[in-house]
């Protein structure tokens, strides 16, 4: 599902765990906005989607330990279609289940929503249990479980051991939209970007964590784009690969906005570090909202050219989330802010045994690459 964005995948996740407890666990969280109905691409009724049907684990015919199945679930609690939301409506046309063309809107209201700052959040959640996020409780989950799906995140497929993607069509760029960009600025040896990607209907969706684990800084890059130019949906006739191009340069946009300014940053860090007195610490505070207001301006600016330099795409649309991370708690406004990284960080706490000497090292070098984004460098919070 993390690797290469596969569809049945996630199916098998939704009937796993059923359709109210997936809502119920997102909602848990703050997440309010999560919306989920029904797995992807296939044709299904509402009902047979709060359906799921059993899950056997092991043979059939193996009547040994180890093989047993989850029963059949239906959920009686209905999930409604989203009403009073904006841009539920999408495009000029689309193709029905039919074939048939339709010459009106496409009405997302019963579609699978969570919006980009909910998405963006629960990454944050997972990727830093340190950080406390205003509304939202932190995800309860085993420090080893946590490891493994961090783990998933991080991969490329070629590095995955089971299933096995090889080929061209693979690259390490293939569920890693931001990437190309990233590397125009560091080399790929030094990064690692946590994700998840999303694609349907003209939407692209790139949620990712990247740490440059050779300085520990880090930033929260979340990037929605629509492109179909001709206006009609489920035509399969997208512009993706302008999508791609846009993701790219605009990641290229953050990173040399956030790294290019070591200098900067690195003069704020030596103020916040050498100051105790409430007058000192208000002239660090304002050092350090020049610097994220000049930030701000520049990943506003590198995004709308970006976006503004393909012409003939008056549908393309876009929406940037970005996030400082090296603050364990972020500002609880949405406006620009940004303040001195002087509260202390909890250590990184050690996983529990994971079966399989493999695994024991992957998670162990994966804690220890995390714990170099703890470094105390200046945070802030963009919402554009």
């Amino acid at each position: 599902m993390f690797l290469v964005s596969d569809n049945t995948a996630y199916n098998r996740l939704y009937a796993f765990i059923g359709q109210r407890r997936l809502n119920q666990a997102m909602h848990s969280l703050g997440l309010r906005s999560a919306h989920l109905s029904h797995r992807l691409s296939l044709e299904l009724s509402p009902l047979e989607n709060r359906s799921c049907e059993p899950i056997q684990v092991g043979s059939t015919a193996e009547a040994g330990e180890g093989s047993f199945c989850f029963a059949p679930k239906c959920s009686s609690e209905e999930v409604p279609p989203v009403h009073g939301v904006k841009g539920l409506l999408v495009g000029g046309a689309y193709i029905d289940a039919d074939g048939t063309k339709v010459n009106s809107p496409m009405d997302f209201s019963s579609k699978n929503r969570l919006t980009l700052v909910d998405l963006q959040n629960l990454l944050i959640l997972l990727m830093r249990p340190d950080i406390q996020l205003p509304g939202c409780a932190p995800v309860k989950m085993d420090e080893g479980h946590r490891l493994l799906l961090l783990e998933a995140m991080r991969q490329y497929p070629r590095e995955s051991r089971s299933p096995k993607y090889a080929g061209k069509e693979y690259t390490d760029d293939y569920c890693k939209f931001f990437l190309p960009g990233l590397c125009r600025v560091r080399h790929k040896e030094a990064l690692r970007v946590f994700n998840k990607i999303g694609q349907a209907f003209g939407f692209t969706i790139d949620n990712s964590y990247v740490l440059d684990i050779e300085t520990g800084r880090e930033f929260f890059l979340s990037l929605a784009l629509y492109t179909n130019a001709n206006g009609c949906l489920n035509d399969d006739k997208y512009e993706y690969d302008l999508a791609y191009d846009v993701a790219a340069d605009v990641a290229e946009a953050v990173a040399r906005a956030l790294w290019d300014n070591s200098s900067r940053s690195q003069d704020l860090d030596g103020v916040v570090a050498t100051t105790s007195d409430d007058a000192s610490a208000d002239v660090a505070a304002d050092v350090a909202a020049d610097v994220a207001a000049d930030v701000t301006a520049d990943v506003a600016d590198a995004a709308a050219n970006s976006l503004c330099s393909e012409k003939g795409l008056p549908d393309s649309l876009a929406c940037l989330s970005l996030k400082g991370a090296s603050n364990p708690t972020l500002p609880a406004t949405s406006a620009t802010a940004a303040v001195p990284a002087t509260a202390a960080v909890p250590a990184t706490s050690t996983s529990p045994a994971i079966p399989g000497s493999s695994d024991k090292a992957q998670h162990s070098r994966l804690e220890q690459e995390l714990s170099k984004a703890l470094l105390p460098v200046y945070s802030f919070f963009v919402d554009e």
